[in-house]
């Protein structure tokens, strides 16, 4: 057996289960548990792979967001060199289906349907009046248009049903979104959901496109696996089932967990994996694909045990309904028997344990907790949505002896969730910028890679937003023009207002070094005075010296005390932590299934509606797996939560 700890340079023992993984060669599906180094074990997989065999030429490596794709490829570069990480494109789901199938074989879709593969793509900053007037001209109900207005988007999905694609949303009527369409179409433009869709199409019929891609990729790697959508698990059966040699072709590594998937508003698809692993296993006549990691590192027995058993046994009450036997078709059953959580995963050992706290003030049970109880230790109070985080935030900034990191940080996350209405990452880019400039002048050791992470992000955020690859040249004039660096900063003055000058530099570059087609230019703005954010009590904007010396702390803990919402904290953990408000579980949306399964309401659900339903549950067990330590769950005396059931 070889030496794995010597050959990857790990300083820990693999576990059996990890070394299955690494040696198998086929294509695999990894199912993993909170804190079981799901994204540690997809990058020694990748540094294994390319070890081992040095002729390999092409690697992609998939992930959800934007984020999550940088955060990979930091990884994967602290523990491979130049050569390698030049085999290896990271991207989205998207960003994929964009440069390897919609831009080189856009040409080959033929349709009857009015669909075409147009290279612009909607942006609400761009088109969104365009689209108001149309979708008024068009007799679009006022309440509809109002609720695009106020969020800048349209959400829907498309659903495989009958054998055709479904237009499906639970935010807007059905001929809201048609015309929607018509009007991306008329415009000669695609949105995300089209890219995934369009490329399906592509790939489905077209032999040589499947075959270019199988040939032409050695390994693909999906990090996230319970986040992809239907239209992408089809992508991925018809380039699979298609090889010609599957010892020689595009292999899959695929790496999720199914108790997870949270995101089914977004268009993921919760069956993802159960549905992947019975077509691989059939793919490979019968043979298993999956591999289950079986330890969390993160959270200890107790911790683990109690969030394993509320969820296996509301899950059970779930399955075993009345509501749920009696549904046709689709294997439900086999599907929620499939997300029970086996007895003998296990936490890691250690002496955190759970807490649970009966009060009638939720926040202020909380603050008290927090000053009373964990002064000085690093915490994470968690809620059901943003408005549940902000109430606490709220209450804690009223204390005198909190620390000025935390009022930084609620600053910067309070931009960073402002960042879809200025259409793109502005804030982080910012960020960014502040960095390398405060390096050039003080630390010019740091300075070379501040410059050039600053460099990486702007050219990510470009090619997102125009679908081109920016040349070299183009992105250092960019860079010299905004962060203007023979200009120091001013350590009195406010962040916001360093953020207005910057955008301003940054834009004008733009539209010096960019040829825009028509509009493009309307996709970046500047960030002007009525964009500061003012409405949330007790946040003081820092000074810009105040505020540099938090974002370049050397010090490796985190904050102690964070507040955050259920889809913020995917992927973190905090030594202790808090979670708030579970008696807001199951969304009201939820309502009809939730109250015929623990009441007497007579409700007819369809698969969706379980679906949607679980991932209410999901969000649950995300939250209680958060811990490498203490879990305190603050309950309202007054309210019932049928989800907290190991109590």
């Amino acid at each position: 057996m070889a030496n794995y700890r010597l050959k990857l340079g790990t300083d820990f023992d693999l576990s059996p289960k990890q070394i299955e993984i690494l040696e198998r060669n086929k294509d695999t599906l990894v199912r993993a548990l909170p804190g079981s180094g799901k994204t540690t074990i997809l990058t020694l997989k990748i540094k294994n792979l390319l070890l081992d065999n040095p002729h390999l030429n092409r690697l992609c490596c998939i992930s959800y967001t934007n984020v999550n794709v940088e955060d990979l490829e930091s990884s994967c570069s602290l523990i491979l060199d130049s050569e390698q990480i030049k085999k290896i494109d990271f991207l989205t789901f998207h960003s994929f289906c964009l440069q390897y199938i919609l831009t080189p074989f856009s040409y080959l879709y033929r349709s009857s349907k009015g669909l075409r593969p147009y290279k612009k793509i909607f942006n609400f900053g761009e088109h969104g009046s365009d689209l108001i007037d149309y979708l008024s001209d068009k007799g679009v109900e006022t309440a509809e248009i109002q609720k695009i207005i106020d969020t800048e988007k349209i959400y829907y999905n498309f659903k495989f049903i009958n054998n055709s694609w479904k237009i499906t949303s639970n935010t807007h009527k059905a001929s809201t979104v048609s015309k929607y369409l018509n009007f991306l179409n008329s415009e000669r433009l695609i949105d995300f959901n089209l890219i995934s869709l369009l490329s399906l199409f592509i790939v489905q019929q077209n032999p040589v496109v499947r075959r270019v891609l199988n040939k032409s990729i050695d390994w693909m790697f999906i990090d996230e696996f319970q986040d992809v959508s239907e239209i992408q698990c089809k992508i991925i059966e018809a380039l699979s089932k298609s090889r010609m040699k599957k010892n020689s072709e595009t292999k899959w590594f695929m790496v999720g967990d199914p108790n997870q998937s949270i995101y089914g508003f977004a268009g993921a698809n919760p069956r993802s994996m159960y549905d992947m692993r019975n077509f691989f296993k059939k793919l490979h006549d019968g043979e298993e694909c999956e591999i289950k990691l079986d330890k969390s590192h993160r959270c200890s027995d107790e911790v683990f045990e109690f969030a394993k058993k509320n969820y296996n046994s509301v899950l059970r009450k779930v399955k075993n309904s009345q509501l749920v036997q009696h549904l046709p078709g689709e294997d439900i059953v086999g599907y929620l028997e499939d997300l029970e959580i086996a007895d003998d995963l296990q936490g890691n050992g250690g002496d955190g344990k759970v807490i649970i706290k009966t009060t009638i003030s939720a926040v202020s049970e909380i603050v008290n907790l927090k000053f009373n109880e964990l002064l000085d230790q690093e915490v994470c109070c968690i809620g059901i949505n943003r408005f549940n985080s902000i109430d606490v935030y709220k209450q804690y900034m009223l204390h005198d002896n909190t620390d000025d990191g935390d009022g930084f940080s609620l600053y910067a996350e309070l931009y960073k969730d402002y960042e879809e209405r200025y259409g793109f990452k502005y804030f982080s880019l910012f960020v960014r910028y502040l960095i390398l400039k405060h390096h050039f002048y003080n630390n010019r050791l740091k300075y070379q890679k501040s410059l050039e992470k600053f460099i990486y992000s702007l050219g990510l955020l470009l090619s997102d937003k125009l679908n081109v690859e920016m040349q070299s040249q183009v992105l250092s004039s960019i860079t010299v023009d905004a962060i203007e660096i023979t200009s120091p900063l001013a350590p009195t003055s406010t962040v916001f207002d360093e953020f207005i000058g910057f955008t301003g530099r940054l834009v004008t570059s733009l539209n010096s070094n960019l040829e825009f087609t028509d509009g493009e230019e309307a996709i970046f703005s500047t960030i002007s005075e009525a964009d500061r954010i003012t409405n949330i009590n007790g946040v003081t904007e820092p000074t810009l010296a105040n505020f540099i010396a938090y974002i370049t702390r050397s010090t490796p803990e985190k904050l102690t005390f964070e507040i955050k919402h259920i889809h913020k904290i995917k992927g973190l953990e905090y030594e202790q932590v808090i979670v708030q408000r579970i008696e807001d579980l199951p969304h009201k949306s939820n309502y009809g299934v939730h109250f015929a399964i623990f009441g007497t309401r007579s409700f007819q659900a369809n698969a969706g509606q379980i679906y949607d339903y679980v991932q209410e549950l999901n969000k649950l067990y995300v939250m209680l797996t958060r811990p490498r330590k203490n879990l305190y769950i603050i309950k309202n005396q007054y309210k019932q939560s049928h989800f907290l059931a190991a109590q």
